[in-house]
């Protein structure tokens, strides 16, 4: 599978369960409950703030199975790895460049 086509699935993949529910109203001044399904809850005055941050945290959902996706490296991704190594005098094998691979974005994860 090429890596556009993991990131792809990946970003179909990326979930983001939630549920608002109108809490109290007094005064024709309302507040919302958003619940999110990883145990987030938050209140809002408005809908439009609400709906702005579950966009917000959809896209770093996203962004998250996106670099999960890349975490496993592409034969040609790794072989190139290889041959820019061999090029520079640095003596590495194949699984030594996944590895670093990994490493490199296991530490994107990390510090999200």
């Amino acid at each position: 599978m090429s890596m556009i086509d993991k990131i792809t699935t990946a970003l179909e993949e990326a979930a983001l369960g939630y549920s608002m529910n109108l809490i109290r109203l007094v005064d024709g001044v309302s507040t919302y409950r958003l619940a999110y399904s990883d145990g987030e809850v938050l209140e809002f005055d408005n809908t439009d703030d609400l709906y702005l941050h579950v966009a917000a945290k959809k896209r770093r959902v996203q962004a998250h199975a996106v670099i999960e996706a890349l975490r496993e490296p592409t034969t040609n991704m790794v072989l190139k790895g290889l041959v820019r190594s061999e090029r520079d005098d640095i003596d590495l094998t194949l699984e030594e460049v996944e590895e670093i691979w990994r490493a490199m974005i296991d530490d994107a994860l990390a510090t999200n």
